[in-house]
């Protein structure tokens, strides 16, 4: 299943990179490949290579288990398990990964921002409308099926099972926490949304909500909700993990720590933050024009007066139905 950033790829993200060593027979570590000591190569523009390199990779994971999956369901229809198994053992995402993070050699701040870079880019999949949720399930699901076959070696019914639990317990993690995958799957869908559809909602934004609430305290409250939904799956996910290694006996010595759960947490928390943010501002923005406009134009008593008809409606119905 996704661990600490929601999925197999993301877990690889929180790895921290180490130097190689071999223990000689005098007791003595000597390193076994020398890689860069110096903490963030290429200075700000090494880092904005950096932070945009997982954030293209965490997308790119996502693409990856879908195309395993796709992929290795057509070889198997044609009798090539050689090939399928093939697939899901080599993964160049996490392997393009790697070679960013020996490049760049982060620091630990940079490390977190790599993370959460990492952890938007695997979320983006959702803001593709309506096909999005179950894109991204299966591509979870094909990140799970090639992180079991790594620590395996094989890909049998144990390596695929895991993979459709993880890919199935993220979706459903997503689901119920509304978190990151939850607010790109609205952005998304905000991009097909007809301009009538849009006044609306902004209308109603503008005298119901919005009349009540400061433009700090509003946006303030979604990007809240937007992190706290995030951190909470990601905890979820971290916490989860090994019990289903353990299951489906991919790895039956699994386990995580605290540590690792409250980071994942954190690193989800910031994530969803970060996406919350724009559309948050943006709905407000949006609904403040609109609700000047209605002003400007004198409309907004006929609005009102158009409200308590449809809520007095709504109450008698109410009554009746009693």
């Amino acid at each position: 299943m996704a661990s600490a950033l929601a999925s197999i790829g993301k877990k690889r993200a929180l790895e921290s990179v180490k130097e190689d060593t071999v223990v000689s027979s005098n007791g003595l570590a000597t390193i076994g490949r020398k890689r860069n000591t110096e903490k963030n190569q290429g200075g700000i523009v090494g880092g904005i290579e950096y932070l945009a390199g997982n954030l293209g990779l965490g997308l790119a994971g996502v693409g990856e288990g879908i195309g395993d999956i796709v992929s290795a369901g057509a070889d198997l229809l044609r009798g090539d398990t050689d090939m399928a198994k093939y697939r899901f053992l080599e993964n160049r995402t996490a392997e393009a990964q790697q070679r960013l993070q020996e490049s760049y050699n982060p620091g630990t701040i940079m490390k977190g921002a790599g993370d959460v870079a990492s952890g938007i880019g695997n979320s983006l999949v959702f803001m593709i409308p309506y096909a999005g949720p179950w894109l991204a399930g299966a591509g979870f699901a094909g990140q799970g099926i090639s992180n079991a076959a790594e620590k395996t070696g094989d890909v049998g019914l144990k390596e695929i099972g895991y993979g459709i639990a993880s890919g199935g317990l993220e979706f459903g993690l997503e689901a119920a926490t509304a978190g990151i995958g939850g607010v790109a799957k609205n952005i998304g869908a905000s991009v097909i949304r007809n301009t009538g559809k849009e006044a609306v909602e902004a209308t109603g934004k503008a005298i119901g909500r919005k009349a009540v609430s400061t433009m700090g305290g509003s946006i303030g409250k979604e990007i809240a909700k937007g992190a706290l939904g995030e951190a909470i799956e990601e905890m979820a996910s971290e916490a989860l993990d090994p019990i289903l290694q353990k299951a489906f006996k991919v790895d039956e010595n699994a386990e995580t720590s605290l540590e690792n759960v409250l980071y994942a947490g954190l690193i989800g928390g910031l994530s969803g933050g970060l996406m919350t943010t724009g559309p948050a501002v943006m709905n407000y923005a949006s609904a403040k024009k609109t609700g000047q406009t209605i002003r400007e134009k004198g409309e907004a008593q006929e609005l009102l007066d158009y409200a308590k008809l449809l809520v007095n409606g709504a109450h008698r119905f109410a009554s009746k139905s009693a």
